[in-house]
């Protein structure tokens, strides 16, 4: 099981179906993709950049992930935006990333929960030179109008930072806390208040501790979880969850036709191999 398979039945059970279940996607996926392939490009020049490549490695990387805009008319996350997003980060923290040391980079593992078991994927395991302490960093992406109060409220409870404290717990035996690398971009037209046109971007990091009692909540909680997809696949018992979120589901032409077979035949079409 893994983390985004959870949060997705969490978030609406009919779309855990429709993805996991029926196994569909839409059949033009570019502007729904465009968001998650432009950060998964970024992560992959991160991932240069902290193997310790130079820069050509770290543009070279980026591009290969995301070798041409899927939509463009969302100009902050466009091929050059995130050259100049990596260039820019890279100098931004420059002194600051010298207090670290990189330990691992894409990290592949599981976190255990009694008999059950999720598969992790973590981004970078560091330990803080000046207090010798090791910790998680999980990088994220947005835009700049984003990347407010709500944006890092989220990982308060959040489970993906909650079962990744865990799991560099039961490989190093302690872990300090689970730093967000956020990373905002944005475009604009024309100048404002003294600021150029064009791409721009925040950096941002913080700090989200877990105590033992919180990762024992998260335990009790995920185990519940799972005993309810278990159910709801043996009853068939899959509802829809109608709220905002439905603006960004691909899913959602689907749910607006009443599930209209027509639309189901037009819009999607069912994956060769579904990927945790």
């Amino acid at each position: 099981m893994s983390h985004s398979r959870v949060s997705c039945f969490n978030g609406c059970p009919r779309q855990y179906q429709l993805k996991y279940v029926e196994c569909l996607e839409r059949i033009d996926k570019q502007e729904f993709q465009n968001d998650s392939v432009w950060g998964s490009a970024i992560h992959a020049g991160l991932q240069a950049h902290y193997l310790g490549g130079q820069w050509s490695d770290v543009e070279k990387a980026f591009v290969s992930a995301y070798p041409a805009d899927l939509n463009p008319s969302d100009e902050a996350k466009s091929q050059e935006g995130g050259i100049l997003c990596l260039k820019n980060y890279i100098e931004f923290y420059r002194e600051q990333d010298k207090d670290w040391k990189i330990l691992k980079v894409e990290v592949k593992g599981k976190v255990l929960n009694g008999e059950d078991s999720h598969n992790v994927i973590i981004d970078i395991v560091a330990m803080h030179i000046p207090s010798q302490t090791v910790y998680a960093w999980d990088h994220k992406t947005t835009t700049t109008e984003k990347m407010k109060y709500s944006f890092w409220k989220r990982y308060e409870l959040d489970a993906q930072v909650t079962m990744y404290t865990e799991h560099i717990r039961q490989e190093y035996g302690s872990c300090a806390g689970f730093w967000i690398n956020g990373i905002a971009v944005g475009h604009r037209k024309r100048m404002y208040k003294g600021e150029p046109a064009g791409h721009y971007q925040k950096f941002e990091r913080n700090l989200f501790p877990r105590t033992n009692e919180q990762i024992d909540d998260w335990k009790r909680s995920d185990t519940k979880w799972k005993r309810m997809m278990e159910f709801a696949q043996k009853d068939d018992v899959f509802p829809k969850a109608f709220n905002g979120l439905c603006n960004y589901c691909e899913f959602s032409d689907l749910c607006k036709s009443a599930d209209d077979p027509q639309i189901l035949e037009l819009l999607y079409q069912r994956k060769i191999e579904v990927k945790a």
